[in-house]
This record gives structure tokens, sequence and C-alpha cells, in this order.
């Protein structure tokens, strides 16, 4: 699993991650083989979550893809899950309760050529990002990591060249 900037997916995070609680963060789960025996096998990105600590199992969860299915509008598919060998989506960001750094965790499935690897989502959306607490029962296999990242409580993300553009607007705007 890897973070990105934006949808271009061309630059990715190798450093620590800060970003504002209205920005958006940019996953791909990909599945990463050299072997031609894979060649013909899918990825299905089946839950995902965060958790304040690198632990995947902590008991303090926040969902927001669960049974392949996003739980809110501020998760979006950038890829048709379980079409590829990748998939590709974005989360906007959110606080957990204790403030501190987030995990992003995926459980991932990989289906054969033979098989239905995508899920159809009913209309229905669920409530809002669901905090749970886990009670160890859920299958841990095939889960993958990325993190930390930190949420400021700054409002969105302002990038140098937008930065430059509004203050060269405000600044006409005080000269008219």
């Amino acid at each position: 699993m890897t973070l990105y900037r934006d949808e271009s997916y061309t630059s990715s995070y190798s450093d620590l991650v800060e970003l504002g609680i209205e920005d958006t963060l940019f996953f791909q789960v990909a599945l990463q083989t050299n072997s031609s025996f894979a060649s013909d096998v899918l990825l299905q990105v089946e839950s995902c979550w965060a958790t304040e600590s690198p632990n995947p199992g902590d008991a303090i969860q926040a969902t927001f893809l669960q049974e392949g299915c996003p739980l809110d509008d501020t998760f979006r598919w950038l890829s048709v899950n379980g079409e590829a060998q990748r998939s590709r989506f974005s989360v906007q960001m959110f606080h957990m309760p204790l403030g501190l750094p987030l995990y992003f965790h995926c459980l991932t499935n990989i289906c054969g050529h033979d098989e239905v690897c995508t899920k159809n989502c009913s209309s229905q959306r669920r409530l809002k990002r669901l905090v749970s607490q886990m009670d160890g029962k859920e299958k841990q296999a095939a889960v993958v990591s990325a993190g930390p990242l930190t949420v400021s409580t700054r409002v969105k993300s302002i990038h140098p060249d937008s930065f430059e553009a509004v203050l060269k607007y405000y600044n006409q705007l005080r000269l008219e």
C-alpha cells in the first residue's frame, strides 16, 4: 500500500506525512509480483481502517471501507476494485479519539481469473465513519499497512503555487 499526494499517482509520500483535516489522501493497493503465475490473478480491497498504532488489530479503529463498500461520502473509488492487480481510492482526512498519528490498514483478497472479484455496493450508505472496538474475531490475513500520518487541525493544505496566486489576488484587491 502506497500513499500519494494527488490523484495523478505520480508522487508518493516517502517521509512523515502531515495533512489537514480537510485534505484528501490518495491510496494505491497493488499486487507486487515478479512471477508469471500471478499474471492471471486480481486484487480486491475488502476493508480498510485506521488505527492510532501500527497494530492493525488495535482495539480502536475507524473503518472507512467494509465488505468492499465505502461507509460514507468521504471515500471515493478512483479505479474499479477487483478488476486489476491494483486498486486506487481516496479518503478525506479525519481525527481519531486520542489525536495520535494514524496508521492505515487494508484487508485484501486475491481472486483467480474465473472468480467474480468485484463487489456490488447498494446505494444505501451507512452513517459516517464507523469508529469501533475490535473483538479480535476478524481475520487478519493479507493485511497491508501504511503510516504514520499526522492530521493537524489546520484547514486544507495550500500548495506553494496556489498560495502565491491567492496572495497576488489579495494584493491586487487591496490596490483597487
